[in-house]
């Protein structure tokens, strides 16, 4: 018998979930899966007051805490032709070096 695994339609986080504060890491939207949408833009807020834009990027939290990463893509939907956005959220616990 063969098990077909399919990968869930998300907007994706690829990224630690814990890191120390003064030390960069890498955030990366390439794992996300959205077949019916073609993703033009990415934009990160990191929940410390900075931001950045790309499919990949790099940051370096100052402090130690707990942060929400927000992860929004603006595309278009290949069925409608119509503008999308979406988003996904992740917790970062960045700890004192």
């Amino acid at each position: 018998m063969l098990l077909e695994v399919k990968d869930i339609e998300q907007a994706y986080i690829t990224a630690n979930t814990t890191m120390v504060a003064g030390a960069q890491y890498s955030f990366d939207a390439t794992k996300t899966n959205l077949p019916n949408f073609n993703a033009e833009k990415f934009y990160w807020i990191f929940g410390d007051g900075t931001r950045a834009e790309g499919e990949s990027v790099q940051h370096t939290f100052s402090e130690p805490g707990i942060y929400q990463v927000t992860l929004g893509i603006i595309g278009t939907s290949k069925t409608t032709g119509e503008q999308q956005k979406v988003c996904v959220f992740k917790k970062i616990t960045v700890l004192r070096n």
